[in-house]
């Protein structure tokens, strides 16, 4: 068997390893199909992947194990988002008035300031 590897080796053929020829078929197999995988490129991609989507879990909300099955009823879920939705549509409305706000009275004391500087 070593010497079908040196011989290859030093005819300029494909190195083979002794281990995997012959009765490791099932083997060679396997290595076929997981050779894809095992590949650093892969797998630094999928544990990204894993490792995002568990990000974005914690940060979105409750966890599975805080979820029922009331939960899921399409009312329920409309009406909470309705909720949230006009939640968030007042407090937009209230930072813009408070700002258009801010505005006018940094207008005004600007003006007054302005008024007295030139009496």
């Amino acid at each position: 068997m070593l010497e079908k590897v040196f011989t290859n080796e030093a005819v300029g053929g494909t190195v083979r390893d002794p281990v995997r020829t012959g009765a490791g078929q099932p083997a060679r197999g396997a290595d076929r199909v997981l050779s894809g995988v095992l590949k650093p490129r892969p797998v630094l991609a999928l544990a990204m992947a894993i490792l995002s989507f568990s990000l974005a879990g914690k940060l979105a909300g409750p966890g599975l194990e805080a979820l029922r099955a009331v939960d899921f009823q399409p009312v329920r879920i409309w009406s909470v988002l309705d909720e949230r939705l006009h939640r968030a549509w007042d407090r937009a409305v209230m930072h813009c008035e408070s700002t258009r706000l801010a505005i006018e009275l940094r207008y005004r004391l600007e003006e007054r300031a302005g008024g007295e500087g030139e009496q």
